[in-house]
């Protein structure tokens, strides 16, 4: 059973999510709260297993939410509903936290798709998203170091959202080998962002949806 937790400002539009949500045997709502209102210690345990954060016109409130919530011990996973697919607010998600995206206009199965992927632990953004990470241009920057074999492996899974100890167990590597790759793959793309290491994987042809 997946337990999720909804917040937006707009009362009708959580309850037409939960009324939503309700049409699949294998979700229950763990709660809903406003994002004036909000903060991680109101969410009472058990913690929820994924939370859906409503993106309202690019407002600020919602990065910040973002933010906060992935600095949480609970490294909660993270799906915008929003409207606006710029490139710039994009990256700017992702670098906050998100783990995925879905727009306010996809249909019923396409959000139910994209709650089951962030679980999985990837990265969930559509063909159009996926084309504006690898062809943003926005502060592009030019990589002249090539990444080795294994820091490839490193990015991908990066990618689909794998912290360092599922890293080392699924590469069959120490937990310091992969703080240490990581730490060369940032230096080489100079970034410390993953919105970045996506883009540049993209751009490379280093990783597929």
């Amino acid at each position: 059973m997946i337990s999720a937790y909804i917040i937006d400002d707009f009362t009708l539009f959580r309850e037409g999510i939960k009324e939503i949500l309700k049409t699949y045997d294998s979700i229950y709502i763990a709660g809903d709260n406003t994002k004036k209102n909000f903060h991680p210690e109101k969410i009472k345990a058990p913690q929820p297993d994924i939370i859906l954060l409503v993106q309202n016109k690019e407002d600020s409130i919602t990065l910040k939410i973002c933010k906060e919530l992935s600095l949480t011990p609970f490294h909660y996973k993270i799906l915008i509903i929003g409207d606006s697919e710029r490139n710039q607010n994009i990256i700017n998600l992702f670098n906050a936290g998100a783990s995925g995206f879905v727009s306010k206009n996809a249909s019923v199965e396409e959000l139910f798709k994209a709650i089951t992927s962030v679980l999985k632990g990837k990265h969930n953004f559509s063909q159009k998203i996926a084309k504006i990470m690898s062809t943003a241009t926005h502060k592009q920057k030019t990589y002249k170091t090539e990444l080795s074999a294994k820091e490839i492996e490193i990015v991908a899974c990066m990618i689909e959202g794998m912290h360092n100890k599922q890293i080392a167990e699924k590469l069959n590597i120490s937990y310091r080998t992969v703080e240490v790759h990581k730490s060369h793959i940032f230096n080489k793309l100079h970034t410390s962002n993953i919105a970045d290491i996506i883009k540049y994987a993209l751009q490379n042809g280093l990783y597929k949806l």
